[in-house]
């Protein structure tokens, strides 16, 4: 949660990708941004610091998310559903 994406999608590099995948994966499972962001303020939700900080992160990435799909023209929700 410290490692910061791009807020372009025409700026991002590998290491972003893999960082954003980190934020909608639980496991090996896909399970959307919401799930994995609940899980790990699940996980640290007695450090009112750490909740601030995921939830602004989770805030951005939501932001780069929209640009994403945006641009590849359907959901990453829809997209994974079909990779299934």
């Amino acid at each position: 949660m410290t490692y910061e994406l791009k807020k372009d999608v025409e700026d991002l590099t590998e290491v972003d990708m893999v960082c954003f995948g980190d934020r909608v994966v639980k496991e090996d499972q896909y399970v959307g941004l919401s799930e994995r962001m609940a899980y790990i303020i699940d996980k640290v939700k007695d450090r009112p610091d750490a909740v601030i900080r995921i939830k602004k992160k989770q805030a951005e990435t939501e932001i780069l998310l929209s640009k994403i799909e945006d641009r590849l023209g359907v959901t990453i929700d829809e997209l994974m559903k079909k990779e299934r």
